[in-house]
């Protein structure tokens, strides 16, 4: 059976921190859904493994940052990366953000 959820039912917010939730996990691919409140952030990092990641900006509006360069994004913006780059994600306003990592980490 098909897996079926709306982003607006599954998406939290906390003040303390960004929250992030598993939305897929299978040896396929991962999906996960941060949301982000303004000011928060997903601080650069990278994994030393060959895997693709997909951010999907679902609402609001935010920075990622790769490789040193920020490029700014909004709802409907869709970035596609090596997870071995450096990569994070700032908001600017509340942002949620579907990742999805194939093959998964």
């Amino acid at each position: 059976m098909a897996e079926h959820f709306h982003i607006d039912d599954i998406a939290s917010f906390s003040t303390g921190k960004m929250t992030v939730k598993i939305t897929h996990d299978s040896m396929n691919f991962r999906q996960l859904l941060f949301c982000f409140m303004a000011g928060q952030e997903l601080p650069v990092h990278s994994h030393d493994v060959d895997s693709e990641i997909i951010f999907m900006i679902m609402d609001g509006e935010g920075v990622v940052i790769e490789e040193g360069k920020e490029l700014e994004v909004k709802k409907g913006d869709v970035i596609i990366g090596q997870v071995r780059v450096p990569h994070g994600i700032r908001a600017v306003s509340d942002m949620k953000v579907l990742v999805t990592i194939t093959p998964p980490l």
